[in-house]
C-alpha cells in the first residue's frame, strides 16, 4: 500500500477542483478522504494519503458512469 502523502494543492489538482472546494468537501462529504497532519504542531502542514485520493476519484468516476448509464436507459 502506498502511504505517500500529497499536499492540499496537489490533491486539489488531481481531483480537478480548487482548494476551497476541497475544504467544502472535507466538511460535508463523509466519504471524502481524511486530512493527515504532517507534524505535531497545531498549525503544521496537512495533506492526504495519495491512495485515498485515488480511491475517491475512482469511486466518483464509477458513480458518475452509473448515473450516466441509468439516464441512457430511460
Amino acid at each position: 500500500m502506498n502511504h505517500q502523502i500529497v499536499r492540499m494543492k496537489e490533491a486539489a489538482k488531481k481531483l480537478g477542483v480548487s482548494p476551497a472546494t476541497m475544504w467544502r468537501r472535507i466538511k460535508k462529504d463523509q466519504s471524502f478522504p481524511r486530512l493527515i497532519r504532517i507534524g505535531s504542531a497545531p498549525r503544521s502542514a496537512i495533506g492526504f494519503y495519495q491512495h485515498e485520493i485515488e480511491e475517491y476519484l475512482e469511486k466518483s468516476t464509477q458513480q458518475r458512469e452509473t448515473k450516466k448509464n441509468k439516464g441512457v436507459d430511460k
